[in-house]
């Protein structure tokens, strides 16, 4: 009975171990597992069209007066009224007097060799109609409009060496050129305004002493400027004379017209290039600080591209035949963020972001023509964390 007892029991074990099994196996399979994929890098990409850009050349300077000079005087004397005092502020009109000076003494000294000079040549008269019957007659008729207020005219020319010499044995010409330099000195006592300005410095009343030498005003004109800048060499290589530009200044309101005058071709220590613009704009004042903007030549065939996509050796990457490579392209100007550049052609596709694992040679894959991913040379999907290289 016990024998039976047990074989029962062991039956039951049994029975009991195959249907658990059976449970188990059948909750194994109902459980789905998800297949395991490795996530692959995305990269931005641009399709390259090039265009005609126009990029304005924006250069700082100060603004002077294209006409600014010193005035001297260069003889002595007392000064004496005039229609305007010279002070600074006022306005002269060129040719207009800025200041003149006590002249009566040397007057009356030139009268006295002009005087002495009319005698000779009076002199000189009946022997040359002897002589020189016919430039007798060129001499009689300079005599007749001589007058000693007026500046002296030219000589008669001789006809030839022999008169020539003739008239210069009675001492003629050196009187004569003596007193055309002391006319000279005389109109130095009135000094004018070589072109119009406004006196920026002097103060000299009637009565003053004036010496040789001395400086009595500065004149600057008030009618045109030229403003001093410097460009870069990159920048330089697209500014020509004649371009148009818009200055402008914080310190005053508005724009005022100008243009490229003359670009230096020296290139200065700190690498740079001098540009000279002028403007003709009365509200403009002499040293005043501008910006200019100058309108230069629109550059032909060129692509716009943020800066942060040049490599060191200005290189960009290109994905062509589904392999990245390294283009180096030529960089014509800087715009913010952004630069000029030429050497991609139409169509080309841009890594259009700076990747620290790009590298020449990489494949890129489609992916379902969303953005695209990068992989390796081994056709292996690249992980960002183990980089480049290794």
């Amino acid at each position: 009975m016990k024998k039976y007892k047990n074989l029962l029991i062991f039956v039951v074990i049994i029975l009991s171990s195959i249907i658990i099994s059976n449970l188990l196996s059948k909750q194994k399979e109902g459980i789905q597992r998800k297949p395991q994929t490795k996530n692959k890098p995305t990269i931005k990409t641009l399709v390259v069209k090039n265009s005609q850009i126009s990029i304005p050349v924006k250069l700082t300077g100060p603004l002077n007066a294209y006409n600014k000079v010193d005035v001297y005087s260069e003889v002595s004397g007392l000064v004496i009224n005039s229609e305007k005092r010279l002070k600074p502020g006022n306005y002269y009109k060129k040719g207009e007097i800025i200041l003149k000076i006590d002249d009566r003494i040397y007057k009356n000294n030139v009268l006295s060799q002009k005087s002495s000079l009319l005698n000779q040549m009076t002199k000189l008269i009946p022997d040359l109609s002897i002589d020189y019957p016919k430039s007798a007659e060129e001499w009689k008729n300079y005599l007749n409009k001589f007058s000693l207020d007026l500046p002296l005219q030219p000589l008669p020319e001789p006809s030839d060496n022999t008169e020539k010499y003739y008239i210069a044995s009675r001492n003629l010409y050196t009187m004569y050129y003596s007193v055309r330099s002391m006319e000279e000195t005389l109109a130095k006592y009135t000094i004018t305004a070589p072109f119009s300005g406004v006196i920026s410095d002097g103060d000299i009343n009637p009565g003053t002493l004036i010496r040789t030498g001395q400086k009595i005003a500065t004149l600057t004109s008030s009618d045109r400027f030229e403003m001093k800048a410097f460009a870069s060499i990159k920048q330089v290589s697209r500014i020509k004379p004649g371009q148009k530009a818009v200055l402008y200044s914080e310190d005053i309101p508005g724009n005022f017209n100008a243009f490229v005058s003359r670009v230096n071709t020296v290139i200065d220590p700190s690498q740079t290039v001098r540009v000279y613009l002028e403007s003709t704009d009365s509200k403009l004042k002499d040293g005043l600080y501008m910006t200019a903007v100058i309108s230069t030549d629109p550059i032909e065939n060129a692509a716009k591209i943020s800066k942060a996509l040049l490599n060191e050796n200005d290189s960009v990457f290109i994905i062509k035949n589904n392999i990245l490579e390294a283009r180096k392209v030529k960089v014509i100007a800087q715009v913010g963020d952004f630069v000029i550049v030429k050497g991609i052609e139409n169509g080309e596709i841009l890594l259009d972001e700076k990747t620290d694992w790009a590298r020449p040679g990489f494949i890129i894959q489609k992916n379902n023509g969303k953005n695209n991913s990068l992989i390796n040379q081994d056709k292996k999907p690249l992980d960002k964390k183990q980089g480049v290289g290794r």
